[in-house]
């Protein structure tokens, strides 16, 4: 959703797809790659796309979020990972959560069932 509140339809490029993963997560630095821009000023953070449409980022403990909406629900994900590329995806979640099923039916490649 922009920061008016309309639905506004977009597409993200070389990204990790995580279907029950509870946060939606964008790189910043990728953004700006691409022509974006972003703000982080008290009140008022946000994305700012190529074309002018704004979108409100928030903030939360330290994190910051993009108010997002799929109408579509798609659990569909045909990948695996090692526990190393799972890690420099998601450093920042804790290694057991990773472990214990974040996502429920993720497989870790060279992972044998030990928790």
């Amino acid at each position: 959703m922009n920061s008016d509140g309309q639905r506004v339809m977009a597409m993200l490029k070389k990204a990790l797809y995580i279907p029950s993963y509870p946060q939606d997560n964008f790189f910043v630095k990728t953004a700006t790659a691409n022509g974006a821009s972003v703000n982080f000023r008290p009140g008022c953070d946000q994305l700012i796309h190529k074309d002018g449409t704004k979108f409100d980022i928030k903030e939360y403990n330290k994190l910051y979020y993009l108010n997002t909406y799929s109408g579509e629900k798609d659990d569909g994900c045909h990948a695996c990972y090692d526990i190393q590329t799972w890690h420099k995806i998601l450093g920042h979640c804790n290694y057991v959560s990773k472990l214990q099923n974040v996502v429920e039916g993720m497989k870790i490649k060279g992972m044998i069932n030990k928790i």
